[in-house]
């Protein structure tokens, strides 16, 4: 076998360093196929060139090219997505490889389960092959309590595949009946697939990022989404404001930093807070009793904090109330989903009739005299779904799914609502 890996990268370029160092002695050939443009024409990291100039002196990767292509704001970025994995594939192709995988920068694999990956294949001639994931959250010691799922079975992340002729990845979901539920850009035709037992596991650092700057460039520049999306910049502020098993989010389990990510982190100067980053957060525990935390005493931004708290709370209500279209006055008539969170209400008005609604955190920032603020809402009802979340703080008969709203106010303005996102 000689294997060649190709990570498809625009942001997360952090996390190279130390997925490489992981990687590098299981792979004959890795390449990186990165963009200076996302799919909405975003511009990439100031730091992403430099860092592939670094990964290219340490050895930890042998090639790199640039995907070069024009953004249409009609297309499906799939298409783009695809196309740009099997660049990596004909950069396989070039080396010589008999085999191939397609990575993103946030998907970590440790050595031993590759090299059985590796093992597998050779013993049993397996064309494709795919693993299981676990997500982390936040933090590379914070690891999501249970192996990750979609539509009541597991997630998997295509591993190894045979490079036969004529294959490409493709947008067009021509595998209705594929062999395991994942990603349509990562699927290529096989005749003899294997889905990889729990000693081959890809560590999803879901949302491990150095600064906030990359957690808007995750969320701004995501390949999908399902409208009403919140915006990006307030996504960020929400997960950089939870805390490990809090009332709201994943339940978590605390490790070790396996892959010694933190470390990585520290080696390219990207450890700790920027500076000038101000932010208060009231969040409640399951007694509903709230508290503040933080890095700011600004006695004005908590009082700022306490009216748009109430405005999340008004928006709760409504949403609950005979008439949850209510709901919608509380938004900046100019915010582009309107009509999509419109027509989520509508959609989901006989769940919001029978799940009782409650704020779990909000938080505030303030830069340049302008207030932005989050808040995280969980539904508790009495009847588990197929897509609920089960939480550790609810009974096994309970379901629990999560909103995210958000909210800015401009100098001399009111609070108004600017996003909201539902993860039902």
């Amino acid at each position: 076998m000689i294997l060649s890996a190709s990570i498809n990268l625009f942001d997360g370029e952090e996390l190279l360093d130390a997925k490489l160092r992981a990687l590098r002695c299981q792979i004959d050939h890795i390449s990186i196929v990165y963009q200076k443009r996302s799919y909405a024409g975003n511009p990439c990291s100031p730091l992403l060139l430099g860092t592939l100039d670094y990964l290219l002196q340490e050895g930890l990767v042998d090639e790199v090219l640039e995907y070069e292509f024009e953004p249409d704001p009609f297309a499906n970025p799939q298409v783009f997505e695809a196309d740009k994995r099997t660049r990596g594939l004909e950069l396989a192709r070039k080396f010589g490889a008999t085999h191939f995988i397609t990575m993103d920068a946030d998907e970590f694999i440790l050595p031993d389960a590759m090299a059985y990956a590796k093992q597998q294949v050779i013993e049993h001639d397996y064309d494709a092959t795919a693993c299981k994931l676990i997500d982390y959250w936040i933090s590379p010691r914070y690891q999501v309590r249970g192996l990750a799922q979609a539509w009541g079975d597991y997630l998997y992340v295509p591993l190894i595949y045979k490079i036969c002729p004529n294959i490409a990845f493709t947008a067009e979901k021509h595998h209705e009946h594929y062999y395991c539920i994942a990603d349509t850009t990562r699927k290529l035709p096989t005749n003899n697939p294997h889905r990889l037992d729990d000693q081959v596991i890809m560590h999803h650092m879901t949302t491990v990022r150095a600064q906030r700057d990359g957690l808007v460039s995750k969320y701004k520049n995501r390949s999908s989404h399902i409208p009403p999306i919140l915006p990006a910049e307030h996504m960020a502020d929400l997960l950089r404001s939870w805390a490990p098993n809090h009332h709201w989010g994943p339940v978590t389990d605390e490790i070790e930093d396996i892959f010694l990510i933190e470390q990585s982190f520290a080696r390219q100067n990207l450890a700790g807070r920027p500076s000038g980053e101000s932010s208060v957060i009231r969040e409640w525990d399951i007694s509903r009793q709230s508290s503040l935390r933080g890095d700011s005493e600004d006695q004005s931004l908590v009082a700022e904090l306490e009216i748009v708290t109430n405005i999340f709370i008004d928006f709760t209500n409504l949403l609950k109330s005979d008439d949850p279209e209510r709901a919608l006055m509380l938004f900046d008539p100019g915010y582009r989903n309107l009509e999509e969170v419109k027509n989520w209400i509508r959609v989901h008005r006989h769940l919001l009739a029978v799940v009782e609604g409650s704020l779990n955190l909000s938080m505030i920032r303030k830069e340049s005299g302008r207030y932005t603020a989050v808040a995280a809402v969980s539904w508790i009802g009495e009847q588990k779904g197929p897509r609920a979340k089960v939480r550790s703080d609810t009974s096994n008969e309970k379901i629990l799914s999560e909103s995210a709203v958000a909210a800015t106010k401009d100098v001399g303005c009111n609070w108004v609502l600017t996003g909201f996102e539902n993860l039902w």
